[in-house]
């Protein structure tokens, strides 16, 4: 999914599975609070933002479920688009 540019998004411990997945090099995310430090302790080049939702290329992640309604606001609007335009 990342390699072919595909949207992900990834809610509170979500990131944790992309970590193993190895598509955070070089990202800049959002997360659980309590998964922060081991994130950013797992991938050097990790970019942490301390809000709500960050969008990165095909890359959306989310602090929490309270956050959901502005994750999917942000999903429909910034990907919705990727399908009318191709």
């Amino acid at each position: 999914m990342n390699e072919a540019g595909k949207p992900i998004g990834a809610i509170e411990r979500g990131p944790k599975l992309l970590l193993s997945a190895g598509v955070l090099n070089g990202r800049t995310i959002t997360c659980a609070s309590q998964m922060r430090d081991d994130i950013i302790q797992a991938v050097a080049s990790i970019e942490y933002e301390d809000t709500p939702v960050v969008r990165d290329e095909n890359l959306l992640t989310c602090q929490g479920t309270e956050d959901l309604p502005q994750f999917m606001r942000t999903l429909i609007n910034e990907f919705g688009k990727r399908k009318k335009e191709t």
